[in-house]
């Protein structure tokens, strides 16, 4: 029998990273071949082929595609060699370990870590020696494989069945399940707890937590409702960056199909975040449960720091968001809701102060959402701090440019010439509501100037052409240095394995440098072990902060 080594050039290739693997290999007289040695034969590799497509990276796609190769060549056996808190790889691990175990072939995975000793690699690979060879002398059949069995089915149309959707966000959540009721969706709002993260742990080898969180609250939501697994759907971000996001959906239906109990049956809901594909009046208000949500957040954080009565402020956000669902759900005009709302900040009796600015940016599903982030925005403020955040309609204003420029370069562009209508017009109606109503509060609306903010990318080796959370993040830091000059700390959320908020994590000392300003990483792992308190020695100390 022979050996592929299969993993990323710059782990397996690195004599520094590869920890010696292959000279083990080559030591016990095992020939040993890299993936791209073997060649691609089309016939073994079309049947894994949608598979292939949904995967976003070049490497992982390759790795897969050999991994087929190899599990249909009779005396070569795959070895994975991948690295530690690869999320990515956390994704592929899985379908590997799939196309293997469905044809009944040995296989071994070793992650690299820091340590430097390879003995553990050693007695490893000695034992997968002996167990390939035993397979090779057994002459088992190869098996064949239907690609379908490896990448399960998700939908885009929903046909009258409930749809569950993510609580990420307590302001904005509830108004995006409130448009859909009005369009006519059985639409409900998930609920999340400490407990739903922990259980989440159980099925997490090691991809993003989100991803196992929302499973886990459709999981408890479908139970404890006593709603028919077979007539739900789970709703899931449908994206195109070059992020695990792309996997979620299908690796959401593989978790729940794991799970059994009639979840086997259930459907998982792919689709944009605009909500564009049910309808423009939907996308029209799904544009303002983003705006309207962010903008009651950031008043929130303007004003409670210095609120008079603790706890008005809470009060008045969870009463605007019961007003603004009125609106969502076609009760009441959108006018009269946000005018109502606003009254309710405008009664709230506070001190004048200054306090340190401190800016919020970092994981989309983190960032606002108080039960994961363990209440970001209030120990802030409890330190001593005011907290800005970043409304999404001001994201979207920030990306526009990344967004059309590589669906423009993709070939898309109808869709390229839409959002620039749709974008233009929300602009028009952004303008009037925030000078209407919020700019009291918040004063001058944010100038935002996207191709400004893009200059700096090429300071952090960023090329216009690259997206994703690391992409933004510059662009969210540097937006905020625009229009808050006097920020004293930035503060990056990350959920534990997210691969993005870990290339962020590692620029944090050039963004210091760039910036002058401090910049605090928080990973919250799902457990309960508190992580905000890092950031009062920062606040504390004023000469620390600007």
């Amino acid at each position: 029998p022979s050996v592929v080594l299969l993993g990323r050039p710059y782990i397996v290739l690195s004599k520094t990273m590869n920890k010696g693997i292959p000279d083990i290999f080559s030591n016990m007289g095992v020939k040993t071949f890299y993936q791209d040695m073997i060649s691609s034969n089309d016939e073994k590799s079309n049947d894994i082929e949608s598979l292939l497509k949904k995967v976003p990276w070049h490497y992982a796609a390759q790795i897969l595609e050999k991994a087929k190769v190899i599990a249909t060549t009779k005396n070569l056996y795959p070895v994975l060699i991948t690295a530690f808190k690869c999320a990515p790889d956390s994704f592929i691990i899985e379908y590997f370990k799939q196309i293997l175990n469905k044809h009944h072939k040995p296989y071994l995975i070793l992650q690299i870590d820091e340590h430097d000793s390879n003995v553990g690699y050693e007695t490893r690979i000695e034992a997968a020696i002996r167990s390939f060879k035993n397979h090779s002398k057994s002459g088992k059949i190869i098996s064949k494989i239907n690609a379908f069995e490896i990448l399960p089915h998700v939908e885009s149309k929903i046909n009258g069945k409930t749809l569950l959707f993510p609580s990420w966000d307590s302001i904005v959540s509830p108004l995006i399940v409130a448009n859909l009721k009005r369009i006519g969706i059985d639409a409900r709002l998930m609920e999340s707890s400490d407990m739903i993260i922990k259980k989440s742990m159980a099925h997490n080898t090691g991809q993003c937590l989100p991803l196992n969180i929302i499973t886990q609250e459709f999981i408890d939501y479908v139970e404890k409702y006593s709603l028919n697994p077979e007539n739900t759907m789970l709703w899931m971000m449908e994206s195109k960056i070059s992020c695990n996001l792309k996997l979620y959906p299908y690796y959401m239906k593989s978790l729940l199909e794991n799970n059994g109990n009639g979840f086997e049956k259930t459907n998982v809901y792919s689709g944009p975040l605009t909500h564009l594909e049910f309808s423009l009046n939907a996308c029209y208000y799904a544009y303002f449960a983003y705006m309207l949500g962010g903008l009651i957040r950031k008043i929130g954080c303007k004003i409670r720091p210095y609120e008079t009565i603790k706890g008005s402020t809470d009060r008045a956000i969870e009463k605007s968001i019961n007003i603004l669902e009125e609106a969502f759900l076609g009760k009441k005009s959108m006018d009269l809701a946000v005018s109502e709302a606003i009254l309710l900040f405008d009664n709230i009796e506070k001190t004048n102060g200054i306090r340190p600015k401190v800016a919020i940016f970092g994981d989309f599903y983190v960032r606002d959402n108080d039960l994961m982030n363990q209440g970001l925005v209030h120990a802030i403020e409890d330190a001593g701090g005011e907290v800005i955040t970043t409304p999404y309609n001001d994201l979207i204003k920030i990306t526009i440019e990344n967004i059309l420029r590589r669906a423009l370069a993709q070939g898309s562009y109808s869709q390229t010439g839409l959002y620039k209508i749709i974008i233009s017009i929300f602009k028009l109606f952004d303008e009037k509501y925030y000078n209407k109503y919020f700019k009291k509060h918040l004063g001058k609306m944010p100038v935002i100037s996207t191709k400004r903010l893009e200059k700096h990318l090429e300071k952090f080796n960023i090329n216009l052409m690259h997206s994703g959370e690391s992409y933004d993040n510059i662009l969210k830091i540097f937006y905020i240095l625009e229009n808050f000059p006097d920020v004293s700390l930035f503060v990056q959320t990350n959920p534990a394995y997210c691969c993005p908020s870990l290339v962020t994590e590692a620029m944090t000392n050039e963004i210091k440098r760039i910036t002058g300003i401090p910049v605090i990483t928080i990973t919250y792992d799902g457990t309960s072990e508190y992580k905000n308190d890092i950031i009062i020695p920062y606040l504390q100390n004023r000469e620390i902060v600007r």
